[in-house]
Formats: C-alpha cells, structure tokens, sequence
C-alpha cells in the first residue's frame, strides 16, 4: 500500500502533466488563432493598398467631356486649307475646364478648298488623315457606316492648343454631343477608357 506522500506525489504529478497537457493544448490554438488573426490582417492591408491604388489610378484618369452648354447661336465659315478652329461650346467648356485634368470629345471635320470654292471629301482622304493623326500621337478613333466617316478624338488642351494641321484641309472640332447619329454607348464599345463621359 501506498503512502500517503506517495499518494500526493502521483496526484501532483497527474496534476502536473494534465496541466503541462492542457498548455500545450492551449499554446497550439494560441498560435493558430494568431495565425489566422495575422493572415486576416495582412490580407486587409494587401487590400485596401489595392483599393487605395485603384482609386489613386482612377482619380489619375482625365474626366471626358462630351458637351457644354451654351445659349450663343453661331454661324461658322468653313476653315481654309492649313487651319483649324473650334466651337464655340468648345471653346467656353476649355475656359470651364481650365487646369483640370480633362479631354475633350470631339468630332474634326474635314473641308477643303480648291478654286475659291469647298470639295467634297472622300472616304479615303478621311481614312489616311484619320492615319496620319493616329501616327502623329493623337487619340483619335474612325466611326464609319454606310452613309457616313467621320474622324472622332479625345484631345487634352495642350494638343489642341499645339494642334498640327495639314495643309490639304481644313479642320472643325465640334462636340459629339452635338451629333444626334453618333451614341455615346457606340463609343464605349470603340474607346477603351475607364471612366465616365459627362
């Protein structure tokens, strides 16, 4: 038969090694909460840095301006060969939107002089301006359907105070907007750019 200080020595020991059980029991699920806890958290830091780089990209992209309003009623003389001019609701939507980080959608039409008189523009001439302005760095995009070509472009006001004519035609920029055949949601399919017209 045991002692009783045999038995309080086992009885320790039992104690001990449950306790020393239960520790480790305790230190594992420790770690793994841990883990989890430290997964999580880096997780939403990857992703609000994303979140933050996203915003950061979108706010870096110029706003479109597809119109302006203007109550002024303007007659216009077609340019001669080697100029350009705008509208006039170009002309007050870049005075509006002056220092800010915009571009403006707008339609170029062609004309050309020829004996004190305007010719009609082929399809081709349009396509190989369209080219050249492409090869010159413009952003400019080709909408062609059975009865009509016409050149579009988004243009900053660094460009279109730089613009660089050709000296065969003359050049309008009008807005999109002004022009009830051409859809806003066409061009979405056409220019790939992340934001919103206004």
């Amino acid at each position: 038969m045991k002692t009783y200080k045999e038995m309080a020595d086992s009885a320790l020991e039992r104690i001990k090694k449950h306790n020393q059980k239960r520790r480790k029991i305790t230190y594992f699920i420790t770690s793994i909460i841990s883990i989890f806890l430290l997964t999580f958290v880096f997780q939403m830091l990857l992703f609000n840095k994303s979140d933050l780089n996203d915003k950061t990209l979108k706010e870096n992209y110029p706003k479109i301006i597809t119109g302006y309003p203007t109550n002024v009623i303007h007659m216009y003389l077609a340019p001669k060969n080697g100029q350009f001019y705008c509208f006039n609701d170009v002309i007050e939507a870049r005075e509006y939107y002056a220092s800010q980080n915009v571009k403006y959608l707008l339609i170029i039409h062609l004309f050309s002089e020829f004996n004190n008189d305007y010719r009609e523009i082929t399809k081709d001439e349009i396509v190989e301006e369209y080219q050249r302005l492409s090869n010159e760095g413009y952003d400019v995009y080709l909408l062609t359907d059975e009865f009509d070509t016409v050149i579009i472009g988004l243009f900053t006001d660094e460009e279109l105070d730089n613009f660089e004519p050709n000296d065969k035609y003359g050049y309008a920029f009008r807005f999109v907007s002004q022009d009830s055949q051409i859809e806003i949601n066409d061009l979405n399919a056409i220019i790939k750019f992340d934001t919103k017209f206004e």
